[in-house]
């Protein structure tokens, strides 16, 4: 199950499952970690980048538009 998983724990560089999603252009599981998971889509790596950062550096931008559409709905 999702909720058993702990999304935002880091790897030896920082980076949480979300970082990478970003990194790896998987936006399937990027989707079921954010609605179903309790995951911080704002938390930095060792870097300061924030997965949203990634992910536009490398040109996902599915990704992108999923992020800030997410970052949206969340807020209202």
């Amino acid at each position: 199950k999702i909720s058993q998983i702990n999304l935002n724990s880091i790897k030896y560089d920082g980076q949480t499952l979300i970082h990478c999603c970003c990194l790896y252009n998987r936006l399937d599981l990027l989707k079921l970690f954010v609605e179903y998971g309790d995951c911080d889509i704002l938390q930095n790596n060792d870097d300061g980048w924030l997965p949203i950062h990634i992910a536009i550096y490398l040109g996902y931008m599915d990704i992108v538009y999923y992020l800030l559409q997410y970052s949206l709905e969340s807020i209202m």
